[in-house]
């Protein structure tokens, strides 16, 4: 299980409660920044830019890292030349504006095949203009390749809803956003981590968390892999119980970390989600897990393949691929969308 996670799709990141609660509950949060911004963070807003200056925020840079993925572009190209929808909109999304602005240092070369097949064209130099779909499967491609490089280790996380919705395996699938929600589980369990809903300074976050990292890390690690554990259980009241036990069992902790907020008098103080792509609310889990899971996620094109795909020849690379929450949730989709 991955300590960091790795913000998409945009380099200015959300100043909300949700961003609040990554920053304080993740070891690490990094996100996905061109070297110059990087090297003048003003130009990311004075949020984001206060953020990395009392390091609560990492800023990963594609250039440094795409070079280590073996096949970056060819996966990439291999998965949208397969997607009937994107294959409808070439063209045809460029002349609507349905479109995502691009920075070429996050996708080159890959931006001039994508200009040459009308899914892409140049705006003001470095920005290009991508249509959306392509735009949103790229940008969680690109969090995920990255997140899986050996010096980084994050999870892709986002609380965009159209970039989460891309992991499944079908555009119908995922042009419904209950269904995105129930499969993918954009929190891990309602109402467990307290965070200040108001705004509180990067100063004092960063203070907080330097002061009470042992504490936020056991708890946060508690809560995940207490979750996956019982996402493993076939029986659904059997799973509710557990999940209600559970709750019973933390809430010691969560008065422990509340009275530590309170000093603070910080803001209003709630209780709410992590955002991020873990598996642990699909039941049946433990039937996914058997047989010849590369063959099953190689047999379901689509974004998570393309991952796997896109570290051929360094097993160990696809091996913890495999292992990640994000290669279980499409295969049980599909196991449940066909049972």
């Amino acid at each position: 299980m991955k300590k960091s996670v790795l913000y998409f799709p945009y380099m200015r990141v959300p100043e909300n409660e949700w961003f609040t609660r990554v920053l304080l509950y993740w070891d690490e949060v990094g996100f996905i920044v061109p070297s110059e911004y990087a090297e003048i963070p003003e130009r990311l807003g004075d949020y984001t830019a206060e953020l990395m200056r009392v390091n609560l925020l990492k800023p990963v840079l594609p250039k440094k890292y795409i070079h280590q993925i073996p096949r970056f572009e060819a996966s990439f190209l291999k998965m949208i030349n397969q997607n009937p929808v994107i294959k409808a909109r070439k063209g045809v999304a460029l002349r609507r504006g349905e479109t995502s602005k691009i920075h070429i240092e996050k996708f080159s070369p890959l931006v001039f095949y994508l200009v040459d097949e009308g899914l892409a064209e140049e705006a003001s130099y470095p920005w290009f203009e991508v249509e959306t779909l392509t735009a949103d499967l790229f940008m969680a491609y690109l969090a995920s390749v990255l997140g899986n490089c050996r010096d980084l280790q994050m999870e892709p996380t986002s609380d965009h809803m159209q970039s989460l919705s891309v992991f499944m395996k079908s555009p119908e699938i995922a042009a419904d956003s209950s269904a995105v929600i129930d499969q993918l589980r954009v929190g891990i369990l309602e109402n467990v981590l307290p965070a200040p809903t108001g705004r509180v300074s990067p100063q004092e976050l960063a203070d907080f968390k330097q002061e009470n990292i042992e504490l936020l890390r056991g708890f946060r690690n508690h809560v995940e892999s207490t979750l996956i554990d019982i996402a493993c259980i076939n029986d659904r009241q059997l799973r509710n119980r557990k999940l209600q036990l559970f709750q019973d069992q933390i809430e010691n902790e969560k008065a422990k970390l509340l009275a530590k907020m309170k000093k603070r008098r910080w803001p209003r103080l709630a209780f709410g989600t992590l955002g991020g792509l873990l598996a642990a609310a699909i039941p049946g889990l433990t039937g996914v897990m058997t047989g010849n899971v590369p063959a099953a996620l190689l047999a379901t094109p689509g974004l998570v393949s393309a991952i796997y795909l896109a570290f051929q020849g360094e097993k160990d690379r696809q091996n913890a691929i495999l292992e990640d929450p994000l290669a279980y949730v499409v295969l049980a989709q599909t196991q449940f969308a066909s049972g």
